[in-house]
């Protein structure tokens, strides 16, 4: 599926879902007739991609792939543009798939974004959104009147918190559409150190298949691309023993978890074993960082 979208520059953008996400890409033209000719070229592809005449390999930039008839192949960069609340509500409901959720559902959903917005902003930064902001939000709501002209239930505040709030990750690895959360301690642990092919089975001493110090971005003092030093887990993951240090949801007081070791010259290899450390979701430190895990979304076995 496929369709123009038109900025009030006059510019056309095409966009489409396409493996259980949504892309979207500057036309560069506000000429109706060339978008629509565009638009045509990428859904003739996705015909071919889905009847397997035509093959997307894996570092391509999917849009620019499709547009160009397979011909541009460069490698996709990430860069992410979720920096808002906003921001992050709209790429929340855009990445839910077609029919996946009730009606009903999704507009609770969009009443309780809503409320998130009115009050802590729509533009607030969500790197600086704090545990105090959310208990404020907590404050003032159970301050306000629901339909019935009665204050709010905590019933009610807490499923508003629940798009905030750490989530089930059980729960989420058992729904037909897919989730992306910050990994709990043992998720992150095991697609660093484990491996199901490793002889006698188990686990690595260090990360990346491996019971010696592996190569890693460590005592470097510059951060590099993921994936540019050593070699992946057993589950394809890359920069688990360095670059950065990743968080994960394990709570510890007032701290969540860390886990890897990073490029700052006082970081050391072994961080890169099985140690742990703990700091404020809230620190904003260079070195520090996190990866995310997708829960749910398996194909029912045929």
């Amino acid at each position: 599926m496929a369709w123009l979208e038109q900025k009030s520059s006059g510019t056309y953008l095409v966009a489409f879902r396409f493996g259980a996400q949504k892309f979207k890409k500057s036309l560069r033209t506000s000429s109706r007739k060339a978008a629509e000719g565009r638009l045509s070229r990428l859904e003739e592809n996705l015909g071919l991609v889905d009847s397997g005449r035509l093959v997307i390999p894996d570092d391509a930039d999917i849009a620019s792939f499709l547009l160009s008839d397979g011909q541009i192949n460069g490698k996709h960069k990430s860069r992410s543009t979720i920096r808002t609340l906003k921001n992050l509500s709209d790429a929340f409901l855009d990445s839910i798939p077609e029919d996946s959720l009730e009606e009903t559902t999704l507009k609770y959903f969009r009443i309780h974004i809503r409320h998130l917005k009115k009050h802590l902003g729509a533009n607030a930064l969500i790197r600086e959104i704090q545990l105090a902001g959310l208990q404020d939000y907590v404050d003032a709501r159970s301050q306000e009147k629901g339909i019935r002209g009665k204050n709010l239930s905590p019933t009610t505040i807490k499923k508003e918190m629940a798009i905030v709030t750490v989530p089930d990750h059980a729960a989420l690895a058992k729904e037909k559409s897919p989730h992306w959360v910050v990994p709990s301690e043992n998720e992150w642990y095991r697609a660093a150190y484990y491996d199901p092919n490793k002889a006698g089975g188990g686990y690595w001493k260090y990360p990346a298949k491996s019971d010696s110090p592996p190569q890693a971005n460590i005592n470097t003092n510059w951060a590099t691309e993921a994936g540019e030093q050593g070699v992946a887990s057993a589950y394809g993951t890359f920069d688990q023993g360095g670059n950065v240090w990743e968080y994960n949801d394990t709570r510890n007081g007032g701290k969540v978890g860390l886990r890897g070791g990073s490029f700052y010259l006082n970081d050391s290899d072994s961080h890169m074993q099985s140690n742990i450390r703990y700091d404020v979701y809230s620190a904003k430190w260079p070195n520090y960082g996190f990866r995310v895990v997708r829960l749910g979304g398996a194909k029912a076995a045929e």
